[in-house]
């Protein structure tokens, strides 16, 4: 594995870490466009954005071993790994919020490697997605939630739920990383308000309906649900919740709880796995 954690010999934990980079490079847009990070560099997109839905197209090839199919994914992979090794910024492109979540749920007890772990976590991603965007958020929102999300708010909200143990030092590390002034929480918020259909629109342009990657993954002989993974619906819900608390950037969860949706989003994955 490279700097970034990516690389495996395995074509299907490799599809897995490719799939990943879906809603990885939403995260880094999310960030961006509400100035909560840098815009990802062009030359970083393009080494490991770049030729990522034509890697994707095909994971039964892929794992039959296709030998025009395997070419071109590995060189497009070995691409965008030595890209991620060399950069952190380019590494936040590889892996996001999916790749914090299947790691919470390996801390927690699931069945199967991180990797293997990633299609279910993109799945959540969408899940969380669709819920988070489908009403709109106005300035008046803004200024309404503002106050529940200040970071006082959330250590208050870590310490209730992690009083002790490694679970709270790491909680309490993640969020001294993105700690913001009240000050910045209402900006980004009012931010998110004035740019929401703009952030919809691009973070649809780079995700996929949630029905097209289940069956991709499914293709590549993947996990596609919780009981897959050893988790139940209800488990892998409330690790939504927990989101905010242990990825260490800002992600699409944080605008989650930010805007007060989170407990919403939550329950969509959940609905989502009993529909399916």
């Amino acid at each position: 594995m490279d700097a970034c954690g990516n690389g495996a010999e395995d074509p299907r934990t490799s599809y897995a870490l490719r799939m990943a980079a879906v809603t990885a490079g939403a995260d880094a847009m999310l960030a961006a466009a509400l100035d909560a990070a840098p815009e990802p560099l062009p030359e970083d997109w393009e080494a490991v954005q770049g030729s990522l839905a034509a890697d994707l197209l095909h994971p039964r090839e892929l794992l039959a071993g296709d030998p025009a199919v395997t070419a071109a994914f590995s060189a497009s992979f070995a691409r965008a790994n030595e890209a991620a090794g060399r950069s952190d910024r380019a590494c936040i492109l590889a892996k996001g919020s999916e790749t914090a979540l299947a790691r919470l749920w390996h801390i927690s007890g699931a069945k199967r490697d991180p990797p293997r772990m990633l299609g279910v976590a993109s799945l959540v991603y969408l899940a969380v997605q669709e819920r988070l965007f489908s009403d709109p958020f106005s300035e008046q929102d803004a200024a309404a939630a503002a106050p529940g999300a200040f970071f006082s708010e959330r250590r208050k909200i870590a310490e209730s739920i992690f009083p002790s143990g490694d679970m709270s030092k790491e909680c309490s590390h993640v969020l001294a990383l993105k700690s913001a002034s009240d000050a910045q929480v209402r900006s980004r918020l009012l931010t998110a308000a004035r740019r929401w259909n703009r952030i919809r629109d691009a973070l649809d342009a780079q995700l996929m309906y949630w029905p097209r990657m289940q069956a991709m993954l499914k293709a590549a002989e993947l996990p596609t649900t919780p009981e897959e993974i050893g988790l139940s619906p209800e488990r892998i819900s409330a690790s939504v919740l927990a989101m905010p608390f242990f990825f260490r950037r800002y992600g699409l969860a944080d605008l989650a709880f930010e805007t007060g949706r989170i407990a919403d989003c939550a329950m969509a994955v959940l609905e989502r796995w009993k529909k399916s």
